[in-house]
């Protein structure tokens, strides 16, 4: 008796095999059909207004996307490496990036600032002149005097596409360890991290020059700059809203499994984009491998959801049109 239990158990499991064996069959080829296009491009999917959690089903549609090759255009082509030795913090603030507020909170950062003690070494990113080291109270090279204390700026021997010199700022020092007219090498000591001028609190404000390195109007974003980590890429676009127009302060973030990042849209007309990107955000430091392109509007809703790949050591432009 026990013996054709048994059997008719087994009869019954073999009975309902197939069945889910169709209905799994079923829900693949529906997630297959939803993340194909008929062109053959990116999938788009279509944007709703709820908060969207980190999508578990990236690995899925990436298997069926080939991305395109990376775009490394930008000027700067990662020409410098970090203003800091890799015993202190070499990475800067992402609350307060390049072309941000902080969130409406402090006016429009012109560059970087990596947040270190009092008093720790600040280094030459590349090789070139001290165009100027002291005090910014005479001579002006922010919005007003003493704006960025005791600085130095350094003139590279590189060209921008326009024919112009390129030069970096180092500000808010406690001292300054070079003097106006001195060769440096990269890697060189030029100063020392301080909070002069107006800073709420020790560290390194850095920017990027082009031109005119006394024109607070000359900046250019760092973050395509700065040499990226071993492993990680950088993702630089442009926002813009159907008719065109550049969006500014609005936030973005890059999705993947464990793995996010968020940057902000610039603000204002006085920092730059590239000359060949024309970007208006950029994300820095990111692993290379698949992410989503999420935007969202203020109350936390999804306005734009697009699939990337991050290239290492390389530049990946994307470019998003939001729907109002």
């Amino acid at each position: 008796m026990r013996t054709l239990t048994l059997f008719l158990i087994a009869c019954l499991i073999l009975a309902i095999l197939p069945t889910f064996a169709l209905e799994a069959a079923r829900q693949t080829s529906m997630l297959s059909a939803s993340a194909q296009r008929s062109d053959g491009q990116t999938p788009t999917l279509a944007p709703t207004l709820v908060a969207t959690p980190v999508p578990n089903f990236i690995t899925a549609e990436s298997a069926l996307w080939t991305p395109p090759a990376p775009v490394n255009r930008t000027e700067g082509n990662f020409l410098f490496e970090r203003p800091f030795s890799y015993r202190h913090n070499t990475y800067w603030s992402r609350e307060y990036s390049y072309g941000s507020t902080r969130r409406g909170q402090l006016q429009i950062h012109h560059g970087l600032d990596f947040g270190n003690p009092s008093g720790t070494a600040i280094l030459a990113v590349a090789d070139g002149v001290v165009y100027y080291a002291g005090p910014d109270d005479a001579r002006i090279f922010g919005p007003r005097p003493d704006f960025y204390g005791i600085l130095v700026v350094i003139e590279h021997p590189y060209m921008y596409s326009t024919g112009e010199k390129i030069y970096t700022l180092y500000g808010h020092m406690r001292q300054e360890a070079v003097s106006t007219g001195q060769q440096v090498k990269a890697g060189q000591v030029i100063g020392y991290v301080g909070a002069t001028g107006v800073a709420l609190g020790p560290h390194l404000h850095f920017e990027v020059r082009v031109g005119n390195p006394e024109s607070y109007d000359a900046t250019r974003n760092p973050a395509l700059w700065l040499k990226p980590y071993e492993g990680s890429g950088v993702v630089a676009g442009v926002l813009r809203d159907i008719h065109g127009n550049k969006l500014e302060g609005v936030q973005l973030e890059l999705q993947a499994p464990g793995n996010n990042h968020y940057t902000f849209s610039y603000s204002g007309t006085r920092v730059n984009g590239d000359n060949r990107l024309g970007e208006n955000f950029v994300f820095a430091d990111v692993n290379a491998g698949y992410y989503y392109l999420i935007v969202k509007n203020t109350n936390g809703g999804l306005l734009h959801r697009q699939l990337i790949y991050v290239w290492a050591g390389q530049v990946t432009f994307v470019e998003v049109f939001i729907m109002p």
